[in-house]
């Protein structure tokens, strides 16, 4: 998969990155569950399956707006590495 250069517009690939990230995952469902919470990997150890944690390293695509982080956290990001 091609994760193309935003030339600094960190927000704009993190986007970018989580949607290939979820499309990738919701074509192998039989494979890998995204886990947003601890429920999540229990559920995926029970099935068979692989859990997925999304997450930064580093926190350059939250720029500085924290709606940013608001809108990342509710399409599944759950780990920010701060450096």
């Amino acid at each position: 998969m091609h994760y193309p250069s935003y030339r600094g517009d960190y927000v704009q690939a993190g986007m970018h990155c989580m949607d290939i990230t979820l499309t990738e995952l919701d074509e192998r469902k039989n494979h890998f569950l995204l886990a947003t919470k601890s429920k999540d990997i229990q559920e995926a150890k029970k099935s068979g399956k692989i859990a997925v944690l999304l997450g930064f390293e580093g926190a350059e695509p939250i720029g500085e707006n924290l709606g940013n982080l608001r809108n990342f956290y509710h399409i599944g990001l759950r780990e920010v590495q701060l450096t």
